[in-house]
């Protein structure tokens, strides 16, 4: 979730990684996966709102691309599978 330049340091970043957290729950999602690449403010946001880094199987992006994952529901049965 990007924010232009002059409205960061208003919490518009967190705020909108809430929004997508309660539209996959919504959704049933068990969690969400998200990336950062060279941002070390955007990867902030996301250990402030409990994210944790992760390394796929198979990456998707770019070398030096950091991956992130939150699980929104511990108790789904599909969690344990993953983690």
């Amino acid at each position: 979730a990007g924010v232009c330049q002059e409205f960061r340091g208003a919490g518009i970043q967190r705020s909108m990684i809430r929004l997508r957290e309660e539209a996959a729950r919504a959704k049933g999602w068990w969690g969400c996966v998200t990336t950062t690449y060279c941002n070390p403010a955007s990867s902030n946001n996301l250990i402030e709102e409990g994210w944790r880094q992760y390394q796929p199987v198979t990456p998707w992006m770019t070398q030096g691309t950091q991956y992130w994952r939150k699980v929104l529901n511990p108790d789904d049965p599909r969690v344990r599978s993953i983690l």
